[in-house]
């Protein structure tokens, strides 16, 4: 506020110098705060659609921070099976990280998804042939 509002820079600076009596400084102080209040629902307002312009999906898959755009209506299942995904994946790497503890997290990730095509491929076979 004080970068912006002249008058509320003004009654910053005058409150800031030390050389006022008390009563003064009061007066300053009570305007100081009147001024913030009189400012603060147009600041709120213009920070709040600042934020909501950042947030938007659509914002946020150009900036690839999201894969896609879900509809609101199936978000609460899509959002289930990829959390149960999650808790198999964890299962899975804590059998793997018993049988060979040099494996990181990422060599067991290609792993479950190589293990995953593979699967799938051999599945597809059964019913073409």
């Amino acid at each position: 506020m004080k970068r912006i509002d002249p008058l509320y820079n003004e009654y910053f600076n005058a409150n800031s110098t030390d050389d006022l009596p008390h009563e003064d400084r009061k007066k300053r102080l009570c305007e100081l705060r009147n001024r913030e209040a009189y400012l603060l629902p147009a600041y709120h307002m213009i920070s709040t659609t600042f934020a909501d312009l950042h947030d938007t999906p659509q914002r946020m898959s150009a900036k690839g921070v999201i894969s896609e755009i879900l509809d609101w209506k199936n978000a609460r299942e899509f959002f289930y099976w990829k959390v149960k995904r999650r808790i198999l994946e964890a299962d899975v790497e804590k059998k793997l990280k018993l049988v060979n503890k040099n494996l990181n997290h990422g060599q067991m990730l290609s792993m479950l998804r190589r293990w995953f095509i593979e699967s799938k491929r051999s599945r597809t076979e059964l019913f073409v042939g």
